[in-house]
């Protein structure tokens, strides 16, 4: 599961979130869409902790990160929690395989 409440974002003081508040239950499927500079990837990005909200609460399955104060030295999300970029971010020396297979190198059982 994963949830947000009371959820806010300002970006050069511009508010870019208000107060987003959902859930989302394990195996469920949502869409996030809106007009372009809605907030949409804003929003994943905080979810992921990628960036970090100015205020509220993200709930993933039984860990909870409370902003502003978040404490940098509690475990982040990954793998649980995961963003795909809109641009382009691979390692030009790489093939698009070995781009991938690096967000997973390390995680192979045996």
């Amino acid at each position: 599961m994963i949830q947000s409440q009371h959820l806010y974002k300002t970006i050069n003081k511009t508010p870019i979130l208000i107060d987003v508040n959902f859930r989302v239950h394990a195996g469920e499927f949502h869409v996030l869409f809106g007009a372009s500079g809605s907030g949409k990837s804003t929003l994943c990005r905080c979810l992921s902790l990628l960036d970090l909200p100015d205020e509220g609460e993200i709930t993933i399955d039984d860990t909870c990160y409370s902003f502003p104060n978040f404490c940098k030295k509690i475990s982040y999300p990954y793998p649980k929690i995961g963003f795909v970029f809109q641009q382009l971010f691979l390692w030009p020396h790489l093939t698009n395989r070995q781009n991938i297979l690096l967000a997973i190198k390390g995680e192979q059982s045996s």
